[in-house]
């Protein structure tokens, strides 16, 4: 099947998960003078959110569909899989701790006839999720025939039709006796993120004319991000794939998982609500016993001790992978502010100008696997094995980059009456790229037939750059009621988009799949793009029915509306075109409020129209988030001088997110989190 828009997969999850926060802040203040104050904090958390989920999925891919149906944009909305195709029970949880500690420490000093200001401000942090073997990852299937639908809203639909000459009943995904051992891998990363800053600026108070303030300043930071992450040997993971060992019942490893009945409902598509779960740590343990290993053998028709070499010493205990690295961002900045106040034609105005000079550099280490071969697995068409050179040794990698900015900008303000202001702005800004994307590393993400994938980071990649543009009306038409209309403009520069491009990697072919010599494979990095312009009108409204008489004269109304537009946007009928800017949509926020002695109540809806989330995702294809609103509300209550009890509840609406693709018939993915609702207790001594 070519020249069409096949779903890759199909998957239903339940989550579940609890909590676990602990967290001590504390900060020290001493003021020996009126011109001396100097503070010291700091702080210290441990976040832990452990979480199981349940899945039952479904690969798609050309080999296994037997029959389809297409729409007019050639995209898929029915099909039917060959019984070479399998129903996965997954079974998944992570249970990472994360650290946090930090400290800060500042002083200022100001002279005595207060033209002279000074602010030294020294700071560092450390964040560190530590969880080498914290996540698993793990799957038992069986063959089946199912068929897919979708009608183009809501979820689609996926039936199990089975096959009597496979052994395969029918219309149920509950059956115990038909689970197969197929994949078990635990993993985790060690992230650490560390990052020191320091500032010292100083404020000259002026009475020069219309020269009112200048302010000069530097600035520092250190940060270091390193990822080392683990996970089960390949050999290993992989050492029972292909649906081949039949795991008996009497194991007790299989048992049926229940979703509930309102499981998605209200949504559309004919789905389960019961499905085949396990235990991963059972499953893992079952799974390392020499006798279970010694069947995989003889089911395959393998010498003795085949299953157990490929356990190898470590089993499925996780081992740092290749795909761990080090990147570390050196900054140094001198920027210079002025102030200029003054009137023109009795109306008073005022400018805030400065520039800022920054200085990056960059160091990004890694390791990096060399493939030597992929391998196809006994009776299973929808993976390779795969093969790394000297068995799987990890070559350093090393990257270093360096760049300037000059960034200017000007505030400008004129008071046309006491009520009546207009503000321009014009600046331009610089966004670094998220440190991830530095790294100087390539892993193989997908070892499907037809669906080879990678991804890799990029060191070389630069900041984007943006000049911006705003001018606002803003009318203050009492107290507490005001209107606000903003125009804005940005032309944004080398943007930092995901590309996926096409690369050919060297293998033997042992397994005579790739007679050229080369696996084709969809690499996915990040780029620098092209340029985008952006523009956009702001209009907000606040509004407070003080003239109301008591205890009415406590309410109150916020509403505001953005709505943008840009040259950077995504065809869908163009299937070449990669660059779009991700995040882009125009929003539409209500908020009621009530303010009146001790109580305080906020109801808000906030309403976000579609928006692309990522131009290019892991498959090639973009992915589109559906527009929706959400309703928050919060009522809180203050006891006495000291303590203040809170309820909030937030999505109300139970409000879903949807995701398409290219085309809203492209169902791509649905998750309802569901209402939430928090109590607290603030105490203030």
């Amino acid at each position: 099947m070519t020249g069409v828009f096949l779903p890759g997969g199909y998957q239903l999850s339940a989550l579940s998960g609890d909590t676990v926060r602990k967290g001590v802040t504390a900060t020290l203040q001493f003021k020996p003078s009126k011109q001396w104050l100097f503070t010291l904090d700091g702080l210290w958390d441990r976040y832990q959110l452990n979480t199981q989920t349940a899945s039952i999925a479904h690969f798609i891919g050309p080999a296994n569909v037997a029959s389809a149906s297409v729409d007019a944009n050639q995209t898929v909305v029915n099909l039917t899989t060959n019984n070479f195709g399998h129903t996965d029970f997954v079974s998944q949880y992570d249970h990472t701790p994360t650290t946090v500690k930090g400290f800060g420490f500042n002083t200022q000093w100001q002279s005595a006839n207060g033209l002279l200001a000074l602010n030294l401000d020294l700071s560092g942090s450390t964040a560190l999720a530590d969880g080498p073997n914290n996540t698993a990852f793990t799957v038992i299937g069986y063959r089946n025939v199912v068929n897919w639908s979708y009608g183009g809203s809501g979820i689609p639909s996926v039936v199990a039709l089975g096959d009597p000459s496979i052994g395969v009943p029918g219309g149920t995904f509950t059956d115990t006796s038909l689970g197969h051992a197929h994949f078990a891998s635990r993993g985790g990363n060690r992230n650490a993120d560390e990052i020191k800053e320091g500032k010292f600026d100083g404020v000259l108070n002026l009475d020069a004319g219309v020269l009112s303030k200048m302010k000069l300043g530097i600035y520092f930071s250190d940060r270091t991000k390193s990822d080392d992450t683990y996970s089960t040997n390949a050999s290993a993971s992989g050492a029972y794939g292909g649906y081949n060992l039949p795991i008996p019942t009497s194991t007790g490893l299989l048992s049926v998982f229940n979703a509930g009945s309102g499981f998605l409902s209200g949504h559309g598509g004919t789905i389960p609500t019961q499905w085949l779960t396990f235990n991963p740590d059972a499953y893992f343990a079952y799974l390392s016993q020499p006798s279970t290993a010694a069947a995989q053998d003889q089911v395959l028709g393998l010498p003795p001790g085949t299953t157990l070499a490929k356990l190898g010493s470590a089993g499925f205990t996780a081992v740092k992978q290749a795909a761990s690295y080090t990147v570390e961002e050196k900054v140094k900045s001198f920027y210079l502010e002025t102030d200029f106040a003054g009137t023109v034609v009795r109306k008073p105005w005022s400018i805030n100008a400065g520039v800022r000079y920054a200085h990056t550099e960059l160091q990004a280490s890694g390791t990096s696997q060399q493939l030597l071969d992929l391998l196809p697995i006994p009776n299973d068409l929808t993976a390779y094995t795969l093969v790394y050179q000297n068995g799987g040794a990890q070559l350093p990698v090393t990257a270093d980059n360096t760049y300037n900015d000059l960034l200017p900008s000007v505030n400008a303000k004129i008071n046309w009456t006491d009520n009546v202001i207009t503000r321009l702005a014009l600046s331009k800004s610089l966004a670094r790229p998220d440190i991830t994307n530095l790294a100087p590393r390539v892993t193989i993400t997908g070892n499907r037939p037809g669906n080879l994938t990678a991804s890799g980071g990029n060191p070389n990649l630069k900041p984007y750059a943006c000049k911006n543009a705003d001018l606002t009306f803003e009318w203050y038409v009492r107290r507490g009621s005001s209107l606000t209309i903003g125009l804005f403009y940005k032309d944004i520069q080398d943007f930092v988009i995901t590309t996926n491009t096409s690369e050919s990697f060297p293998v033997q072919n042992a397994g005579g799949n790739f007679p050229t010599g080369y696996a084709p494979f969809t690499v996915r990095r990040p780029q620098n793009g092209d340029t985008a312009k952006v523009k956009g009108l702001e209009i907000a409204l606040q509004h407070t029915f003080i003239e109301l008489p008591a205890p009415f004269d406590g309410l109150g109304l916020l509403a505001d509306a953005t709505f943008v537009n840009s040259n950077a946007t995504l065809d869908p009928g163009q299937t070449t075109k990669t660059f779009a800017l991700q995040g882009l949509g125009n929003t539409q926020n209500l908020v009621t409020f009530y303010e009146k002695g001790a109580l305080g109540m906020r109801l808000a809806y906030n309403h976000r129209d579609a928006w692309l989330q990522t131009a290019i995702g892991v498959t090639g294809e973009p992915t589109f988030v559906k527009g929706a609103g959400q309703l928050d509300g919060q009522i809180s209550y203050k006891l006495d001088q000291h303590l203040i009890v809170t309820l909030e509840g937030s999505n109300l609406t139970d409000t879903v997110q949807e995701q398409y693709g290219r085309y809203k018939n492209q169902f791509v993915g649905l998750t309802d989190s569901g209402t939430r609702y928090a109590l607290g207790l603030r105490a203030n001594f």
